[in-house]
């Protein structure tokens, strides 16, 4: 990633406080969801 696109993300969401534990939170959630839905199938 170029310092320009590190830039531009962290304009988008200047709210983060943590990216550390949004990412992580966003791992959970996506594994939960993948779990769930591999299960219906």
């Amino acid at each position: 990633m170029t310092e320009r696109e590190r830039r531009a993300i962290l304009r988008k969401r200047p709210n983060v406080t943590s990216w550390r534990d949004l990412l992580e939170t966003a791992m959970v959630e996506h594994h939960a969801g993948v779990r769930t839905s591999a299960a219906q199938a």
